[in-house]
């Protein structure tokens, strides 16, 4: 593949805003077209960034021949149809988290890329940030021991507005899907395998998706993960990995630059990457699959989205949230 990836950004929303901007401080990559529904809104995003060619529409987008792969920007209730929009064309695909709205969709557009021989990959930015090599390799070493647990939180408050796209179960809203997976995706790293046991409770929202999670999962040999994600409450995004023979404490686990580690209650060392542009590691990774052929990137397997997405069903399902377009 040639040297500069081109890229095309579909729903111009906040989201894109701050992986276009992170996106550009990129060399190989070159975005050279965005799509909205509204014309204006593609034109404007177009001029912001210096995009060459701006669509009122996501068909326009993904029929564009220069494209070599789409960011889709989306609500989580779109992004199957969009996904598919783009495989259908022969577009690869990055797609923001949550993967999907359920594991079934998930399977589909994974089924598909296999299909066309496209890559396809979420966008779960916090996989491939670069201290978590490193701390992998620290629990690799066995130098504190085997993990015995896992803990990590997400939470902010917002009041509650029903046409919000977080509490709007038309979009895939709730604190599960929209943040909840950080946590979520964070255990399934660690681990490394699907639980045995999912147990959760949710406090839902008036219009019906959660405000409020926690989960524990249940691993083989007794391992397990205590999660939690609110919308109604702030707590640090904080995480810990408890081992045998001590624990590593992650700051802001999902945007992390260190990683503090102990060998019991002694602090042995701190594991620490800098960064500004978080979100252009997980772009620099689908360029780097592009060029050596891959549909998948090893680092975030399709089928490591599709079990995030099988466990957060089986945590609505327990919790009787359904989605409008699910029934």
């Amino acid at each position: 593949m040639k040297d500069t990836i081109k890229w095309g950004i579909l729903a111009p929303g906040h989201i894109a805003q701050r992986f276009t901007e992170h996106l550009l401080t990129l060399p190989d990559a070159k975005i050279v077209a965005v799509g909205s529904r509204s014309i204006d809104r593609a034109l404007q995003f177009a001029e912001t960034y210096n995009i060459d060619r701006a669509y009122g529409s996501y068909l326009e987008l993904v029929k564009d021949p220069e494209i070599d792969i789409i960011y889709v920007a989306s609500p989580h209730s779109a992004h199957y149809e969009h996904c598919l929009l783009a495989l259908e064309h022969g577009k690869a695909v990055l797609c923001e988290k949550s993967f999907t709205a359920n594991a079934e969709q998930a399977k589909e557009l994974v089924k598909v890329a296999r299909e066309k021989s496209l890559f396809i990959m979420e966008a779960m930015w916090t996989r491939f940030l670069p201290v978590y090599p490193l701390v992998k390799k620290l629990l690799d070493s066995g130098t504190i021991g085997e993990v015995r647990t896992v803990s990590a939180n997400y939470c902010f408050f917002r009041e509650f507005e029903a046409e919000h796209r977080i509490f709007n179960p038309d979009l895939a809203g709730g604190a599960l899907l929209d943040i909840g997976i950080y946590p979520l995706s964070f255990a399934q790293w660690v681990m490394g395998e699907m639980p045995e046991f999912i147990e959760s409770r949710c406090k839902l929202a008036p219009s019906g998706v959660d405000e409020q999670t926690s989960i524990m999962l249940t691993y083989k040999g007794g391992k397990s993960a205590l999660l939690h994600c609110a919308f109604n409450s702030f707590s640090p995004t904080d995480a810990y990995i408890c081992c045998k023979d001590g624990f590593i404490y992650i700051e802001d686990f999902n945007r992390a630059t260190k990683a503090e580690v102990y060998k019991g209650w002694e602090k042995i060392d701190e594991l620490k990457v800098d960064f500004e542009y978080g979100l252009a590691f997980q772009a620099a990774e689908a360029m780097r699959c592009l060029r050596e052929g891959l549909i998948e990137s090893p680092i975030l397997t399709h089928q490591m989205s599709i079990d995030c997405m099988a466990i957060m069903d089986k945590i609505r399902a327990d919790n009787g949230i359904i989605y409008p377009f699910e029934k």
